[in-house]
């Protein structure tokens, strides 16, 4: 069930799987590539997105 009212956008889930990527990296030990992947997931459209109501 969801738990907002807005529909979901492309990034949000773009998004969500490079989190997943970074918890990935993170637990294999390489902290820098999970600090690239976390910085490349941040969209400015996701914000937008979340603040526009």
């Amino acid at each position: 069930m969801r738990k907002c009212l807005l529909e979901p956008i492309p990034e949000i889930h773009l998004a969500a799987k490079l989190l997943d990527a970074t918890v990935d990296a993170f637990l294999l030990g390489n902290k820098k590539l999970a600090s690239q992947i976390i910085v490349s997931s941040d969209y400015d459209v996701i914000m937008k997105h979340a603040i526009r109501w």
